[in-house]
């Protein structure tokens, strides 16, 4: 199948390709790719259907003056597997998938909505293009439920192909470049071959010799002569560690910064990959955890947002879903002038609780406030 067949590129902001030295790839990976795979490298680079689906493709994007820029393919391969192999051990040991680099091991290759994982079933076949899909949910009322995971008997291209054409729900009809993209480079493996030999320790003359044992003197007298200094610094970085995590803890107010993945996993908020302003604080007490979370988005990063917690822009209602009491804990304002809109969305006891209120004024730039409850 034609990749141009399912979508068109974006005019504004089209995909475009980045070089990939293929061989170097699958070396480090210790595995071949499938064709389809690398076709797409090839024609569109690293893209995104919407804000639904992105397929990163190997290529390394630099920090510039925002962390949430930064990108490297092995970076984002090893975070996205030790996530999965975290999530494994929540299931029967008969019933965990292995992860690459396992044997047969699951391989990413994209995800969907920031927060399902798209991966390969390598153990189907040797052949790589006949790997099928197997898709990594990151919500369900049970975490350990084996259904998290969903196989499918389709290659890369027949679930693509699938999804642009599925009734209700398609992909979108054209492709972009993804938030990640905006500067790409070719990515390299920066780690030496592993059969590479070290180079040979050149032999040491008399002075080196001689400077080496003064130093070494030196040192074993500090460490012997001291102890009772290191002790007291020691003791007074860890009192004062110490208060530094307890000021943590009960800290109040929404502070600039992204909360963790696991954080947004945990209270199923997952933000838009692209927002700004985002800000966040995690309270926790014996009966109820809540992440109150802030961020600004465009109107089409808000719709994928809502419909990813499962809700919509016409589920808003006039006025403010969140409590006095969060918005205190928050250090929120909500100005009469605003226009606010809001709702909740609690969809199951075993779920987080999900109080929504969002800033319309501006109808280029919306900000949204969360208030996410789980309770134990």
């Amino acid at each position: 199948m034609d990749f141009a067949d399912l979508a068109v590129p974006d005019a504004e902001h089209p995909p475009a390709p980045v070089p990939v030295d293929w061989p170097a790839v699958e070396e480090w990976l210790g595995l071949r790719l499938p064709a389809d795979y690398k076709r797409l490298a090839d024609v569109w680079g690293p893209v995104a259907f919407g804000a639904d689906c992105v397929i990163p493709t190997p290529c390394a994007q630099p920090e510039d003056g925002d962390d949430q820029d930064r990108f490297d393919y092995g970076d984002w391969l090893r975070d996205t597997h030790r996530e999965a192999r975290i999530d494994a051990r929540a299931l029967p040991e008969p019933q965990r998938p292995a992860v690459h680099p396992a044997p047969g091991g699951l391989l990413a290759w994209g995800t969907v909505r920031s927060i399902d994982t798209l991966f390969w079933d390598t153990s189907v076949s040797p052949d790589p293009d006949r790997w099928t899909v197997v898709i990594r949910r990151a919500y369900r009322s049970d975490h350990r439920a084996p259904e998290r995971w969903e196989a499918h008997d389709l290659t890369l291209t027949e679930y693509l192909a699938d999804a642009c054409t599925r009734p209700g729900t398609p992909l979108p009809a054209t492709v972009r470049r993804p938030w990640f993209a905006s500067h790409p480079r070719p990515w390299t493996h920066q780690a030496p071959p592993p059969d590479e030999a070290p180079a040979p320790t050149p032999a040491e003359d008399r002075k080196h010799v001689v400077r080496r044992r003064w130093i070494t003197a030196i040192i074993i007298l500090l460490l012997v002569g001291v102890p009772a200094g290191y002790l007291a610094v020691s003791a007074q970085q860890s009192r004062q560690s110490g208060r530094d995590k307890a000021a943590k803890v009960g800290a109040h107010q929404v502070r600039s910064g992204w909360p963790s993945k696991v954080q947004r996993s945990i209270y199923e908020v997952p933000i838009p990959p692209k927002a700004w302003r985002v800000g966040f604080l995690e309270t926790n007490n014996w009966r109820t955890s809540r992440l109150y979370t802030q961020f600004a988005v465009t109107p089409p990063e808000l719709d994928a947002f809502l419909a990813s917690v499962g809700t919509s822009r016409e589920a808003l209602t006039p006025g403010v879903s969140i409590s006095e009491h969060d918005t205190t804990v928050a250090g929120w304002n909500w100005k009469p002038t605003t226009e606010w809109l809001g709702t909740t969305v609690d969809e199951d006891a075993a779920r987080p609780t999900r109080d929504i209120t969002v800033d319309l004024t501006d109808p280029k730039v919306f900000k949204v406030y969360v208030v996410s409850t789980a309770v134990p």
